[in-house]
């Protein structure tokens, strides 16, 4: 009996260790008076890949953004009535917790800062090769056991 306890606190253990790799970014955005400011729209853009993930500061100015991969992200804050706030040079790590402030600054709402490039649809400056499959790919996809090699075994070029 003392031996199944000892394996099953040791099993429950085990499982507390999982690992994370995703991580968050939180903070609070406020004006130039240091007040809160509520109903901004805050967009994290991962540099490598383009993935966004988007939320909207609470009534107490606070935002989070969870479920980040690790990389490095460009953080954009903005409301009408105040200038649009860029921050570069965030880099994610695994299993992170970054607090990244905000202070917007009083603008006009006719200022705007438009910047338009194209894509390249080729790239020919590597070899590799990337795809990304979606959940809802996933969800519908006929697999046995949902395994991460099944999905790589599906991608070209594997």
């Amino acid at each position: 009996m003392l031996h199944r306890l000892l394996l099953l606190s040791m099993l429950a253990s085990a499982a507390s260790f999982s690992q994370e790799f995703r991580s968050t970014i939180s903070g609070r955005i406020t004006d130039p008076s240091g007040a809160a400011v509520p109903g901004v729209a805050v967009v994290a853009v991962e540099k490598n890949t383009g993935s966004r993930s988007e939320t909207s500061s609470g009534a107490e100015g606070e935002y989070s953004l969870p479920f980040l991969p690790p990389g490095p992200y460009i953080i954009t804050a903005e409301r009408s009535g105040f200038k649009k706030h860029s921050q570069e040079g965030i880099t994610v790590g695994a299993n992170q917790r970054l607090n990244v402030d905000v202070k917007l600054q009083i603008g006009s709402q006719l200022e705007a800062i438009t910047v338009t490039s194209d894509a390249a649809m080729l790239q020919t400056s590597t070899a590799s090769v990337g795809q990304v499959i979606s959940q809802d790919q996933i969800s519908v996809l006929p697999m046995n056991g949902r395994t991460a090699l099944t999905l790589a075994q599906l991608s070209y070029g594997v």
